[in-house]
């Protein structure tokens, strides 16, 4: 599928620098080069072999820790599970290999919840003694094991399963009949089933046997192999996954399911896409579920063949309020299913998964955003792909409410709403269309392609390093200055911009003073670094230059064959931004901090004292007499760039009329400070 670009809707385009007059060139140059040398001297340009500045970036990923060590590598698990909803239950056993990663391991330290009850633990039918820590359990073995050498136990236990985050493990019904499911993003695993619950630790395959009342449908990863008829009118269901997976992804879905199908065909080759879904809501559902074939179309083409082609792409659905992209079985909340399409999004979201979080899956929680940021941007792809260009910007700006709290990469992986919050989503879906609009989509979409068909990391993990060296590899740039301010930093550019025109004839000269007021603190308030799209238009006339602004204060001129009636910063909403304009012209903005003579002076009554500022900031305004001493001070709120009018009434703060004489006015605004004298006549 290709993602066209019509005229309405370019990325921005680097290779069309704005005009400069010979009056800013030097100005231009001479700052921008003094405040990248001081402020980001890290930040340079290499050749096609550029690498990222790994040591910068890495300060900002806290490291892994565990509860208890694991130094094992799990390679296989296999669930045998009889759920009985009657009693809200369930037991069974769990066989767990694996390989040693220690030189002398002696146990194993295995995930699982207190509440869940171990009745044993066995390794070629002999017992094993274990114990019981918070939320794990310690195996230990019958030897101790070397570096590689591998193992087998089996832990049978039972309980009822508690619930935390998003839902672990859920009895549900309707009018009488049991709907239950999984929901284990990201910590949830251990609740329902005994495993090593590390994101970075894909077992090789997973096999589930899982019994339930022969009314319902289990259903799981995977492929089903069989479904067995079990004593007491009971069934069990055999699914079994060869891809790696993440403990998190794996799925149960019991309910009384109305099954049925599609086909993926792809290659001269074909792949089953199974839906199971409630009764009453499946006329809405094949309507709703009709686009997921397309779906799968759209984004192989752009990320390489869905990954799991072998087994099935599913969906199933659920009392959940949220939906989860299971590897091979999404499960999708009841609510998106409604035979009107208001769910596409979510239904887009989740199979996107199956390249950004279950083929290449995070290696810890911090880099979250490599799965929802991504799958989120996915959604304006797909909106991209079949509604056009508009549907995509319009998608984009959807994802925008405004305002973001905390960075992009987490830096609190306890707190849910933390890691699930609309900055990992929304925000990360930004970057990437941010980066699209840096890299355009020729380079932007062989960065992505190149992420995903990585041997790498393709059904293993990977970290947002990872991602920028692939980025910079295939675009052949250092790009770490793109990544630091929109992964690490809290907020937004807000530019607070004025433009004028000069010139009777051709050529005109258009002026723009743009300056940073940016949304949150950082770093001693270091700018942004983004190229911005300037359209300049006036009736039919129109011209779109391209200028870089990194400066807290930065002043552009470009030269046009008409005199433009209108100025448009980043028209087509290529950078996540807020825009404040102030009208008038250059003329009025301050050529820094400055204060003008008092008029009238000397004065009796009122005088009037002018003065600019540069940027946003609050200015105190302090009067002496001629022995220095203080009469008078005011604080004065902040204002935006321009110059304002401060009027003293010759009265000290308590009220009182001072007497005549010489004063002195000295106006601050914390940095800089400027004084002159005025006369008071009585």
């Amino acid at each position: 599928m290709k993602f066209s670009q019509k005229s309405g809707h370019k990325p921005i385009d680097l290779m069309n620098p704005l005009k400069l007059t010979a009056s800013n060139v030097g100005f231009l140059i001479s700052i921008a080069m003094f405040f990248w040398s001081a402020a980001i001297a890290q930040v340079t340009v290499h050749g096609d072999k550029s690498l990222p500045h790994d040591l910068e970036l890495r300060k900002y990923f806290p490291q892994k820790i565990n509860h208890l060590a694991q130094p094992y590598d799990v390679t296989f698990y296999h669930l045998k599970l009889d759920v009985r909803p009657d009693v809200q239950q369930i037991a069974g056993s769990v066989q767990i290999d694996g390989f040693s990663q220690a030189a002398n391991l002696r146990d194993l330290a295995i995930d699982l919840y207190d509440n869940m009850i171990v009745d044993s633990v066995t390794a070629n039918g002999v017992s094993l003694q274990f114990s019981r820590v918070v939320q794990q359990m310690v195996v230990q073995l019958p030897q101790a094991l070397s570096a590689g050498e591998r193992f087998s136990i089996t832990v049978h236990y039972r309980g009822n399963p508690q619930r935390i985050g998003f839902g672990s493990f859920n009895w549900t019904e309707s009018n009488g009949t049991p709907r239950i499911w999984t929901l284990s993003e990201p910590y949830g695993a251990p609740t329902w089933w005994p495993c090593k619950d590390d994101p970075a630790d894909k077992a090789d395959s997973v096999f589930l046997d899982i019994t339930v009342p022969e009314n319902l449908v289990a259903a799981s990863n995977g492929s089903l192999v069989r479904a067995d008829i079990a004593p007491n009118q009971r069934k069990t269901w055999v699914w079994k996954t060869r891809y790696p997976i993440s403990t998190y992804l794996v799925v149960l879905a019991i309910a009384d399911y109305t099954r049925y199908s599609d086909t993926y065909f792809s290659g001269g080759a074909e792949m089953p896409v199974e839906y199971f879904v409630y009764p009453e809501l499946l006329d809405a559902a094949q309507i709703d579920f009709a686009p997921t074939i397309d779906m799968l179309s759209a984004f192989s083409a752009l990320f390489g063949e869905y990954p799991f082609f072998s087994e099935k792409y599913g969906m199933a659905s659920v009392t959940s309020g949220a939906s989860m992209e299971h590897q091979t079985l999404t499960t999708l909340a009841a609510r998106h299913i409604n035979g009107a399409h208001t769910g596409e999004w979510a239904i887009a979201h989740e199979l996107a998964h199956h390249w950004f979080g279950d083929l290449i899956t995070l290696k810890n929680w911090p880099d979250i955003w490599l799965h929802e940021g991504f799958a989120s941007y996915c959604e304006a792809l797909w909106e991209e792909s079949v509604r056009g260009d508009s549907a995509y910007v319009s998608a984009m700006r959807n994802m925008d409410p405004g305002s973001f709290s905390g960075t992009v990469v987490v830096t609190d992986t306890v707190n849910l709403p933390v890691m699930f919050s609309a900055t990992v989503y929304r925000k990360g879906a930004w970057v990437l269309h941010m980066l699209r609009g840096v890299l355009g989509d020729a380079v932007f979409f062989d960065a992505l392609n190149a992420f995903a068909t990585d041997p790498r990391w393709q059904f293993g993990n990977a970290t947002t390093l990872d991602f920028v060296r692939t980025c910079e590899q295939i675009s052949g740039k250092d790009l770490t200055w793109f990544f630091e301010q929109w992964l690490f930093r809290v907020g937004r550019p807000v530019y607070d911009y004025h433009w004028d025109v000069s010139g009777d004839a051709a050529p005109y000269q258009t002026t723009l003073r743009i300056d940073q007021m940016n949304s949150q603190p950082y770093e001693n308030n270091l700018p942004y670094r983004m190229p911005l799209q300037v359209r300049l238009s006036a009736g039919n006339e129109t011209q779109t230059v391209t200028i870089w602004d990194s400066l807290p204060e930065q002043q552009f001129v470009f030269e046009t064959d008409f005199s433009p009636a209108n100025l448009e910063i980043d028209p087509d909403n290529w950078v996540l931004k807020r825009l404040i304009f102030n009208g008038g012209n250059i003329s009025s903005i301050p050529r820094g901090f400055e204060i003008a003579q008092n008029f009238p002076n000397p004065f009796n009554g009122t005088t009037i004292i002018r003065y600019g500022i540069l940027r946003r900031t609050a200015v105190t305004v302090t009067i002496f007499n001629v022995r220095g001493q203080q009469v008078f001070a005011q604080n004065l709120p902040p204002q935006v760039v321009g110059f304002y009018d401060f009027i003293w009434d010759g009265k000290d703060n308590n009220g009182r009329d001072l007497p005549s004489g010489i004063y002195y006015y000295q106006f601050s605004d914390g940095n800089s400070s400027a004084a002159k004298k005025l006369v008071l006549v009585r």
